[in-house]
């Protein structure tokens, strides 16, 4: 999808409004021309080459009044649990964590980026992202192993019922 042309911009008159002026009375909107600089493509910064097991997605968030902004998510696609999970960001001063999430089961991990005028995405103090990671550490499959079904086995149980398991 290519960028727009041109973006509305609503400038509200300075001056006082009565309660029965129009929409057309209290402001006016003009098209302007969009400068590519101002548009952030965030497919130049998402994870590349991931492993097997590993991915990747975004959630748009565009609020009136505010900077584009753009949940990023690693998450986990396999039957392995981790201990850490993060969202690393490459910025021209080196590496910074821009999410971070540790437990003894985490599947993801998140972190919320901005689209700045510059054409570049911060996140907080972050600035000037060129490529973002997705790193995790500390994982394994799950295991039933260990799992002994007869110790949660009901030691007492209603007439005409049976405890089963497969």
């Amino acid at each position: 999808m290519s960028p727009p042309d041109f973006i509305y911009e609503v400038y509200e008159s300075s001056e006082s409004s009565e309660s029965s002026e129009s929409y057309e009375d209290r402001g006016r909107a003009t098209r302007s021309p969009v400068s590519p600089s101002i548009l952030c493509d965030i497919a130049t910064i998402t994870p590349t080459g991931l492993p097997a097991g590993q991915d990747f997605r975004l959630e748009h968030r565009i609020e009136e009044g505010e900077m584009n902004k753009t949940e990023v998510t690693c998450f986990r696609t396999d039957d392995q649990y981790c201990t850490e999970a993060s969202v690393l960001a490459t910025t021209p001063t080196g590496y910074e964590t821009l999410g971070y999430t540790s437990g003894t089961s985490v599947l993801e991990s998140s972190a919320l980026l901005t689209c700045q005028p510059d054409g570049n995405y911060s996140a907080g103090i972050v600035e000037q992202i060129s490529q973002l990671s997705c790193v995790f550490n500390g994982c394994y499959p799950p295991s039933c192993n260990s799992c002994d079904v007869n110790r949660i086995r009901p030691t007492t149980m209603p007439p005409d019922t049976e405890f089963t398991f497969e």
